[in-house]
């Protein structure tokens, strides 16, 4: 795995634009939560933009789609 974020980071540092991931979080579960924060961890220790877009648990589908 190690090998691969290596590689990744270089293919990335190599862009003209960097990637970017936005991700769209509805509610507050906390192994939700845990499995985000370690998306984004890894997308900048590999030099991708992420972005993080939270949401209530309220949302509807129409919210969602507005939100990116």
């Amino acid at each position: 795995a190690e090998g691969i974020k290596k590689e990744l980071a270089f293919l990335v540092g190599r862009m003209d634009m960097s990637p970017k991931l936005c991700i769209v979080q509805v509610g507050e579960r906390p192994d939700s939560n845990v499995y985000v924060e370690q998306k984004i961890k890894q997308g900048r220790e590999v030099g991708i933009i992420v972005e993080r877009i939270r949401l209530p648990n309220s949302s509807t589908t129409e919210q969602v789609l507005e939100s990116v």
